[in-house]
């Protein structure tokens, strides 16, 4: 990989997150930030990798800064959703699972997240 390729850091952050290696993933994708912030694709990934880490409140960043580029970013919506849950914040949450599936109506996790928390509430309810 030629030092500063992008699109092969990028490729290769992904390659990372699957595996299951979160911190690697967001040391490439830092960078790729830095020297790309106009990529929607590496401040969500960024995001998603900070989430998978547990840092919550830093995955919410990187997701806003991807849908400030993307607002049309139906998978950065969804990760924003839960990094919003994380930080106990469901109602902002519930909106942008919501708004993720006006983007992606056959997206499933947004989905499923909105049909068990009404399901939660109607149980409470009763």
């Amino acid at each position: 990989m030629r030092p500063g390729y992008g699109p092969a850091a990028l490729e290769l952050a992904a390659i990372e997150l699957r595996r299951g290696k979160a911190a690697a993933a967001e040391t490439l994708l830092a960078d790729l930030v830095r020297s790309h912030p106009d990529w929607a694709d590496a401040h969500a990934m960024l995001g998603r990798s900070r989430l998978l880490r547990g840092e919550a409140a830093k995955a919410e960043g990187a997701l806003r800064a991807a849908l400030e580029i993307n607002p049309r970013y139906a998978a950065a919506r969804t990760d924003l959703g839960w990094a919003l849950l994380a930080l106990s914040r469901s109602a902002e949450a519930d909106v942008e699972f919501a708004h993720a599936l006006e983007l992606d109506p056959l997206g499933a996790l947004p989905r499923q997240q909105l049909e068990w928390r009404e399901l939660l509430a109607t149980r409470r309810g009763a």
